[in-house]
């Protein structure tokens, strides 16, 4: 794995919205605790399986933009956990959710999913001028391979003013970002 970091302004840098769940199960898998993907939409449908049942894409059937990347092999989690904290569930799994900018009806249609929600590790010194945050995306490559990857987001904060507890007083507010890679996989048998 090679570690990158790039600085980008605040107007390049976009994500989709989503989540990033806690638990999943697919088409029955449910352990009935209520803590499933499927406890939370009716019903999932696999768009795409990696590596023979080591990852999927599921859309949900009632909104194909709704998607969840599932990594279940315990290899891979056991990688993808020691390198991030607080990214597997109850049942070891990784479960990236989200939304797609268009429905996902096949496999050409997968293109990228993006979770940046603040959901696990996110930090905020006191008058918020510096934020650091997990986001987590898998994209789908053009020769098919679906590489997954876990990035650590450093938002940096500046007034040309002056700040007053979380306000920019007499000025405004500039951010620049920066981004370092925590941990990637790459499925390569992606249909």
């Amino acid at each position: 794995m090679r570690a990158r970091i790039a600085i980008i302004t605040a107007s390049i840098l976009t994500a989709s919205a989503g989540t990033f769940l806690a638990g999943c199960s697919v088409n029955g898998d449910d352990d009935g605790a209520g803590t499933s993907a499927a406890a939370i939409t009716d019903a999932w449908s696999k768009t795409l399986t990696c590596d023979d049942g080591a990852a999927f894409l599921d859309t949900d059937d009632n909104d194909a933009r709704h998607a969840q990347f599932v990594v279940r092999n315990r290899d891979i989690v056991g990688y993808l956990s020691s390198k991030v904290n607080h990214i597997q569930n109850a049942n070891r799994e990784v479960i990236l959710q989200g939304y797609t900018t268009a429905p996902i009806e096949t496999v050409d249609d997968f293109e990228t999913l993006t979770d940046s929600t603040d959901r696990f590790d996110t930090w905020k010194n006191f008058d918020s001028t510096v934020i650091v945050r997990v986001t987590a995306s898998a994209h789908r490559e053009l020769d098919g391979r679906v590489r997954l990857a876990f990035d650590e987001v450093t938002t940096h904060r500046s007034c040309s003013g002056y700040v007053d507890e979380i306000y920019c007083r007499n000025g405004e507010w500039s951010e620049t970002y920066e981004v370092r890679e925590l941990a990637n996989w790459v499925f390569q048998g992606c249909h």
